[in-house]
């Protein structure tokens, strides 16, 4: 016989590993499929031939909500939960372990503003002054959640951003911006949960550019064309020394 959760991970249910985006259930429906020595199989989901219980080393911290769904009890902080199936007039017995996550903490970084192909592999810890302006870079905000279990999930959706020097480094929604020279620590709010603070160093050393490239969508050469009153993309792309 074979016992097979529905999910492969559960959570508390008043754990922030519960709440939307990373949203890991915490509970799990359980399906039973008995095998037979011809290769055959008998679903026995749902049949009051199988009784599924949670073993006793698990009962502190998961409860059978119902005979085929097992769940996770609020304030629950075991790494792992075993489950088992008994089946009556079969004689077969199986047993299944299924791991219990928890939020473990949250971080930050940044990364280049505007978004462009492969900014967001990049990480942004010094805003500098941009070439021929008096404007700082901006940045943009990201919010990781990491869980017990080492998984690594984006929150920045649902995610609030502040400064601790709004002067030296401002925030708009998630979009950081250098103001002036200094350094400010940029943290998150998410599900209740202060995330580690992450350092912004706004700096007058400049942002030089190194490369101007024009793209048109109506281009020959060095001639615009297209017909009157027709509109078109133009995009520049700007190159700076720190990679941008």
């Amino acid at each position: 016989v074979i016992l097979t959760p529905a999910r492969a991970r559960l959570t508390s249910p008043d754990d922030p590993a519960a709440q939307a985006p990373v949203s890991v259930a915490s509970a799990s429906s359980l399906s039973v499929t008995l095998l037979y020595e011809t290769g055959a199989t008998q679903d026995l989901t749902g049949d009051s031939r199988a009784r599924i219980t949670v073993d006793e080393a698990s009962a502190d911290c998961a409860v059978m909500s119902s005979a085929f769904v097992v769940a996770i009890r609020a304030g629950a902080s075991c790494s792992e939960i075993s489950v088992s199936v008994a089946t009556t007039g079969f004689g077969q017995f199986a047993t299944v372990t299924i791991p219990v996550v928890y939020l473990d903490y949250t971080y930050n970084r940044a990364t280049p503003f505007p978004v462009y192909g492969g900014s967001t592999s990049l990480v942004k810890t010094t805003l500098l002054k941009v070439d021929c302006t008096g404007y700082y870079q901006h940045a943009v905000a990201v919010a990781i959640a990491v869980l017990t279990d080492g998984d690594q999930i984006a929150v920045t959706s649902r995610a609030t951003f502040a400064s601790t020097d709004p002067a030296v480094v401002g925030i708009a929604g998630t979009e950081v911006e250098g103001n002036a020279p200094g350094v400010a620590n940029v943290t998150s709010l998410w599900a209740g949960v202060t995330s580690r603070a992450y350092e912004v160093t706004v700096s007058d050393e400049e942002a030089l550019i190194t490369g101007m490239e024009l793209s048109f969508t109506a281009l020959n050469g060095i001639t615009f064309y297209g017909e009157r009153y027709s509109t078109k993309d133009v995009r520049v792309r700007i190159d700076f020394s720190d990679t941008t």
